[in-house]
């Protein structure tokens, strides 16, 4: 059950935050300055607030939107250093530029540990059906 929209306090605030770079909702409570001992409870609490939810969701939004401009000018530097590397025959370092731009693009896909705040929102973005994702770094 969700709280009535009002102010959120400092340390729920400060959960919210936590939630966008800690593993799990429980550490992010922890971080927050909630004890320890009940911090899992806490942090089942906290997520059923809609104000946190709604702040942990603009907060993935403004995250998404700067790993976008990010990705833009890593791609393009990329593509610089592979056609640099082109032009003179060197394969290996054109090789590896474009195995960076295929990572950055999501065409390989490295394993990594996302926060509670990722996984709420890949679950909402995942589709339905069908088996066609990115392709792993061992398939190229």
């Amino acid at each position: 059950m969700s709280s009535p929209s009002r102010r959120l306090l400092p340390r729920q605030i400060l959960f919210a935050e936590y939630c966008l770079t800690e593993p799990s909702a429980t550490l992010a409570a922890v971080r927050a300055g909630y004890s320890p001992r009940s911090a899992r409870n806490q942090a089942h609490r906290l997520l059923a607030n809609d104000d946190i939810r709604g702040r942990i969701a603009r907060g993935v939004a403004a995250l998404r939107e700067q790993d976008a401009a990010r990705r833009v000018i890593l791609l393009d530097g990329l593509e610089r250093l592979f056609e640099a590397a082109m032009a003179p025959g060197r394969l290996e370092p054109a090789l590896g530029a474009l195995k960076a731009e295929c990572a950055m693009s999501g065409i390989l896909q490295r394993e990594s540990r996302a926060s509670p705040a990722q996984r709420a929102s890949d679950a909402d973005d995942a589709p339905s059906g069908g088996t066609n994702g990115p392709l792993d770094e061992g398939t190229l």
